[in-house]
């Protein structure tokens, strides 16, 4: 989806009730010429043909995730308290059930500095939803995103033949020291995955917005920013946030990944009954310009249905 000079920035529908529960992301902008630029993602699922080879879930560890996990409390007393375990676990059902029936999960930001990892394992579905998730065994004195980036990487998606994606639940900000060396890492990652030596493994961090951050969540929003918008000099965009209570629906998480992925059926757009785009095949991404005058479009997928999407 190529971008046209433009005079307007981007608007995004974040909010799920501004948007056709079809797609899972909406954005759009004035151009030059006085027509408007139109994006959108339709949203993945399963019966559109979306299967990952592997799915992972990595659970922030450290110390400012003791109260939200109940962890603070005598071990009688947390399991109506932890607000954490239903959560993490929603998120490792759904990856499971699109990961081939497993999720590989772990805690991060665990140990002295926040670096270390704590294997959970590979769960299917029915494991996910038998075990309790109650924190790490050495509570994080940091948060480093580098160490469980790499061994997402280097370890658990080292075979796969297919793209793959890993969640990283997270309530705070990694140091500065860290996100150079994150940088770094994902410059390599993304090099294998462009000259085929890799497949994808898309990295989607999720995060939380609890009292306990609350002055700093506008520190977090820019590192989260600023690894959507990482230039590796390449064309592979790994990294992806969303924000927990601003998702509609847990595959909101997949739905930047799936842009360029072929949907294997066509139609067209139309605006005010005109149609403003045709074809034989669409991507789950799609871009067109409509007449900046119209307040809304239909998109029409052969022997699926029509979808209306208002953006005024």
């Amino acid at each position: 989806m190529s971008d046209a000079t433009t005079n307007t920035e981007w608007v995004h529908l974040h909010s799920a009730s501004q948007r056709n529960p079809f797609f899972g992301e909406v954005q759009h902008r004035l151009l030059d010429d006085g027509t408007r630029d139109v994006k959108l993602i339709i949203q993945p699922d399963t019966e559109l043909g979306f299967e990952l080879s592997r799915a992972a879930l990595a659970i922030d560890g450290s110390k400012s995730m003791m109260q939200p996990f109940a962890a603070h409390l005598p071990p009688m007393l947390r399991k109506n308290k932890n607000a954490i375990h239903p959560v993490v676990q929603s998120l490792a059902i759904y990856l499971a059930q699109n990961g081939k029936g497993e999720v590989a999960l772990a805690y991060w930001a665990c140990g002295d500095d926040g670096s270390d990892i704590e294997p959970i394992g590979i769960m299917s579905k029915d494991d996910v939803e038998s075990h309790n998730f109650g924190g790490p065994k050495s509570w994080g004195g940091g948060t480093q995103m580098t160490p469980i980036t790499r061994y997402f990487w280097e370890q658990v998606f080292a075979d796969t033949t297919s793209p793959g994606v890993a969640v990283i639940v997270t309530d705070g900000a990694w140091s500065d020291e860290d996100h150079v060396q994150l940088g770094a890492l994902t410059t390599e990652m993304c090099a294998a995955v462009e000259s085929g030596e890799r497949q994808l493994m898309k990295l989607v961090v999720v995060g939380l917005r609890l009292d306990s951050n609350a002055n700093d969540l506008d520190n977090i929003q820019a590192r989260f920013t600023s690894l959507d918008d990482f230039n590796t000099g390449t064309n592979v965009d790994i990294w992806d946030h969303k924000w927990l209570d601003e998702m509609a629906d847990i595959s909101e998480i997949f739905v930047e990944m799936v842009q360029d992925w072929p949907l294997g059926v066509g139609g067209y757009v139309e605006v005010d009954g005109a149609k403003v785009l045709e074809t034989d095949e669409f991507l789950f991404g799609i871009q067109f310009q409509m007449p900046a005058s119209a307040s809304s479009f239909k998109l029409h997928i052969n022997d699926v249905g029509d979808y209306e999407q208002v953006l005024a």
